[in-house]
């Protein structure tokens, strides 16, 4: 019968060994890889997009009624294109949506630059978080399709941590440049950061 002071590191070297298989699964799926790497840039963008939409109503002088107005109508846009995203979904490859949302993405975001009163601020919003309930949809889709099930668990994970490590620095930065780039350049800035996961998609697309 095996001591348990033998059994203690042989049980840690079994779980080392299960953690470690997601990462070298992930990384040998050039698909899921590219689509992981892409949804963190594009998080990094977006994550901060609450509080960048309230510098912008605040320069318009709008009251908190407005801002939570804007908001709810953000969350009515999401709640409905939840509801086709299937139907969209079983239409379109998955490369076409996920080059489509990103499009969409980098157009509606740079329009904030533009916006210059609360209803096109609200449309903006609600159908922004359309555009990503469905890119969201599309890369769970995928990576729940081709991956094992044994692995799902710690795969779904690891894209998670990519995931909300990006969202982290992504609304540090939304916080930051506009205090010393204006809102303006902050939102052309990170527009380019959209545009590059665009022509991204497009590359990977043709390929």
């Amino acid at each position: 019968m095996p001591r348990l002071g033998m059994a203690v590191p042989q049980a840690r070297k079994a779980v080392r060994r299960e953690i470690g298989e997601a990462p070298v699964w992930l990384w040998r799926q050039p698909p899921l890889r590219f689509f992981t790497l892409v949804t963190a840039g594009r998080t990094l963008v977006i994550a901060g997009l609450y509080l960048l939409v309230v510098v912008v109503v605040r320069e318009h002088g709008a009251s908190a009624l407005a801002i939570g107005l804007i908001f709810t109508l953000g969350a009515c846009g999401g709640l409905a294109s939840s509801f086709v995203a299937a139907r969209i979904h079983s239409r379109f490859k998955t490369g076409q949506l996920l080059l489509g949302t990103t499009l969409l993405s980098l157009v509606i975001f740079g329009a904030y630059a533009a916006a210059s009163n609360n209803a096109p601020l609200a449309a903006l919003t609600a159908l922004f978080y359309a555009v990503d309930t469905l890119y969201v949809v599309t890369t769970a889709s995928y990576s729940a399709a081709i991956t094992p099930d044994e692995l799902r668990g710690r795969v779904v994970s690891l894209t998670r941590l990519v995931a909300l490590g990006s969202h982290s620095l992504g609304f540090f930065l939304t916080g930051l440049l506009p205090q010393y780039l204006g809102r303006t350049r902050t939102i052309v800035g990170l527009t380019c950061l959209l545009l590059l996961a665009t022509v991204a998609n497009k590359n990977r697309t043709r390929a």
